[in-house]
């Protein structure tokens, strides 16, 4: 069993839920976001309600529109 903490280059040390791991991710890094490797590098911002991608040279998120 693993307590869903898993360290991100880009985002430090971030909680996910390891019922999801296989197939897709649901993790918290200040809001509940989601992927799966057929929409990555896509992020569901719950919060926002929207779709983001991370730059890691500007460490920023950012939309398509």
């Amino acid at each position: 069993m693993t307590s869903g903490w898993i360290y991100h280059m880009d985002h430090g040390w971030i909680c996910a839920d390891p019922e999801t791991l296989d197939s897709s991710i649901w993790f918290w890094d200040e809001n509940w976001l989601w992927t799966n490797k057929s929409v990555n590098p896509w992020v569901w911002i719950d919060f926002v309600r929207k779709w983001k991608w991370f730059v890691s040279d500007s460490g920023q998120w950012v939309t398509a529109d």
